[in-house]
């Protein structure tokens, strides 16, 4: 149920722009695969509302990442790169929002912004 109402504000808030889901990268096979599985339910949920969305991995994000983006959707990290959190708080210092799912790294929420929008 919460998953559903997430994604009809998702839905809400990004309709007019576009979505970018962050798919969770690790070195690890086991933890790959358990990361791949939760980034394909949450496509299933975005597709199965109509929404269109873009796809880029945790460990190669850029400031061209979120370009033409006005919601990033973490679903499920379990260490996201320095520069990746960089692009992703100049996203949101430019009034990108995010939704984080399940467990993401901590860093993601370390601009005061962040923490106010989340608030």
């Amino acid at each position: 149920m919460r998953l559903t109402v997430l994604f009809l504000m998702v839905a809400l808030f990004a309709s007019a722009q576009g979505v970018l889901l962050v798919q969770g990268t690790s070195p690890d096979s086991k933890a790959q695969t358990e990361l791949a599985s939760f980034a394909d339910k949450v496509k299933n949920r975005l597709s199965s509302i109509g929404l269109e969305y873009r796809t880029a991995k945790d460990n190669a994000l850029t400031a061209k990442s979120f370009e033409g983006i006005s919601m990033a959707i973490f679903p499920y990290h379990k260490q996201i790169p320095p520069e990746s959190i960089k692009a992703t708080e100049e996203f949101v210092a430019k009034g990108g929002k995010l939704a984080v799912l399940n467990e993401a790294d901590s860093m993601i929420f370390a601009t005061e912004k962040a923490i106010k929008d989340l608030g």
